[in-house]
């Protein structure tokens, strides 16, 4: 399952956590590619994987400006 993108206006985060665990519990990978309130919702949920992009990352992950991909991905991963 991709998870990706912004959520409509009105949408909680929430929404998206449903269904990576409906999926997870179904053996279904999780693919997520978004940022911050649904990217924060949706890494406690351990996800197959999870792709922002630095800027992204550094957005959702309140890392400095300077921080680079690696310790972007060490975060992504805590």
């Amino acid at each position: 399952l991709c998870l990706c993108g912004s959520l409509p206006a009105g949408v909680d985060p929430s929404f998206l956590v449903g269904l990576a665990r409906a999926s997870r519990d179904r053996g279904i990978p999780v693919v997520v590619d978004t940022q911050k309130a649904p990217l924060e919702a949706l890494l406690p949920e351990r996800p197959w994987l999870a792709k922002p992009n630095l800027a992204e990352a550094r957005a959702t992950l309140g890392l400095a400006a300077d921080a680079d991909a690696v310790e972007a991905a060490a975060a992504l991963r805590a």
